[in-house]
């Protein structure tokens, strides 16, 4: 029930590498099965909406990024420039620096959403290239390694139909 989903906006190419390669990785550690690839540009509100979403690419390159990064939850504190991005204050801007986010999908908060987004090519390459089985709420990459990393605050979320 999951959609990777891959940006169109820059090196159209590179990026429908780099997600075909993801949905192999995560095949190879997790699903055992191989989930589908859609481009930004082809997904459908509905599919969106339907599905947990794996989402590559900053919103220079992926406008269902620029779309989500419109929507993110109140209180979280994260922003995206060209080639920069903001993280609970911290403005980073080296080609190596990258964000992975869980988040509910903005779409359905039913649905998750795995956000990936990187200053660079070679830095989401880098977040990509392998999976592991800890996977904290939020990471800022440098490389392939995860130099801080966390977990949202419950109050940050509200989750339509469930109660307290």
């Amino acid at each position: 029930d999951a959609l990777i989903v891959h940006g169109t906006g820059r090196q159209v190419e590179a990026n429908r590498t780099l997600a075909l390669r993801w949905q192999t990785t995560l095949a190879d550690a997790w699903t055992e099965t191989l989930v589908p690839v859609v481009k930004d540009c082809e997904v459908s509100d509905e599919e969106l909406a339907g599905h947990d979403l794996v989402v590559l690419g900053a919103p220079a390159e992926n406008s269902v990024t620029a779309r989500i990064a419109s929507r993110l939850p109140p209180g979280l504190t994260a922003a995206f420039g060209r080639n920069h991005f903001s993280w609970d204050g911290k403005v980073y801007g080296r080609p190596d620096d990258g964000l992975f986010l869980v988040l509910p999908n903005p779409f359905n908060p039913k649905r998750a959403l795995f956000l990936i987004a990187a200053n660079s090519a070679l830095e989401l390459h880098q977040m990509t290239k392998a999976y592991s089985t800890k996977i904290p709420s939020w990471a800022v990459f440098r490389g392939d390694e995860a130099k801080l990393q966390g977990f949202h605050a419950p109050e940050r979320f509200v989750f339509e139909g469930l109660s307290k």
